[in-house]
């Protein structure tokens, strides 16, 4: 579902963008590319996207986006400019500040909403009149709305992008 509202584009990194945090090697991007162009037919093509990824940490991680040059391969790759990419350490803030409740540590945090819950609350927290979208490995296909913000948010597993079923269910013993 794309609404006619502005896009804001995030992506995830392992296994959506790059291979992994420490092997780096571009992944999807055909798939991605062809995504952005396909937003494109009634409107001005994604210019800028943000990163939204569990891999960057803390401030050491945002500075190693930069430095190993994973965002500038990133833009390259994608034709576009990264303008954002805040640590779990950063998400953790924005989400405590905007609900009120206190995490324990970044792991807590990270358990108790996973990627998908703290992708909606943190566009809950900072977005409105807007259609945040975010493509990443890890989520399910799913759309909220929030009608008081006029927010659209979407989860776009990377594999409806390539064509593919989604990953088998992993159990955990």
């Amino acid at each position: 579902m794309v609404s006619a509202k502005p896009l804001k584009i995030f992506l995830d990194l392992e296994d959506t963008i790059i291979k992994l945090w420490d092997d780096p090697q571009l992944v999807n991007v055909q798939a991605i590319n062809s995504f952005l162009t396909m937003l494109a037919h009634d409107r001005p093509r994604v210019e800028t996207i943000s990163i939204f990824s569990f891999a960057i940490w803390d401030d050491k991680d945002r500075a190693a986006f930069v430095d190993r040059h994973i965002k500038s391969t990133v833009e390259q790759a994608l034709n576009v400019t990264v303008d954002e990419w805040p640590s779990v350490e950063q998400m953790q803030q924005i989400i405590e500040k905007w609900s009120g409740f206190k995490f324990f540590d970044r792991m807590d945090f990270m358990q108790l909403h996973g990627k998908h819950d703290a992708f909606i609350k943190m566009c809950i927290a900072r977005e409105q009149n807007v259609h945040c979208i975010l493509i990443d490995d890890a989520v399910p296909h799913r759309t909220v709305v929030d009608h008081d913000r006029q927010l659209d948010i979407e989860l776009m597993p990377v594999h409806k992008l390539i064509g593919t079923s989604a990953p088998p269910a992993t159990k955990k013993i």
